[in-house]
């Protein structure tokens, strides 16, 4: 099961205004502002291998991409979106704006570790970032922030947050309390 890109009926369009959907993490630490507190987890810990390397010596981004979607799934998983739990609703999430900006390059035998921020939580999506470090220096990597839309996996439509999940999520959004939700 991946994290998979589509186009969700139902659901308006996420990029209304680009510069606030993915604002580099210091004016996003400025427009939060101190008072606000986010949940912030490590969702992946891997070591990259000799076989991820590409003909330019260092890791293809088709691994970055593949830890990215790891590190998704578990952050996710915190808030009760599991497999069992979509298998058993017939739900599912769908990525619907992603953006990943590369800084520094990986190589066979570096520690990658990557961190997961909430950063914000409507009725029916989250938008989170993700920042991947190189252990033991955690020198920042490359980051990816991703806008996730809650499915009716039967319908292919979007659908609410079951009020706990929607609970879970609100409960670490920063600036938003339960039953409270806005659009990004």
């Amino acid at each position: 099961m991946g994290f998979y890109i589509a186009t969700i009926p139902g659901y308006p369009e996420v990029m209304d205004q680009p510069s606030m959907l993915f604002r580099n993490s210091k004016e996003r630490e400025q427009k939060r502002g101190a008072a606000r507190k986010s949940f912030l987890s490590t969702t992946f810990v891997g070591v990259v291998y000799p076989n991820q390397i590409d003909h330019m010596g260092h890791v293809n981004v088709q691994y970055y991409a593949s830890m990215f979607d790891q590190a998704t799934w578990a952050f996710l998983s915190e808030f009760g979106i599991t497999s069992e739990y979509m298998k058993v609703n017939h739900r599912g999430m769908a990525a619907v704006s992603q953006q990943t900006k590369y800084l520094l390059e990986l190589f066979s035998g570096d520690v990658v570790e990557i961190q997961t921020e909430l950063l914000d939580v409507t009725e029916k999506s989250i938008r989170f970032v993700h920042t991947m470090r190189r252990r033991p220096r955690m020198d920042t990597i490359a980051t990816s922030e991703l806008v996730g839309v809650h499915i009716d996996a039967d319908m292919r439509k979007s659908c609410p947050f079951p009020q706990d999940i929607k609970e879970r999520l609100s409960q670490h959004a920063p600036g938003l309390e339960s039953g409270n939700q806005r659009r990004p």
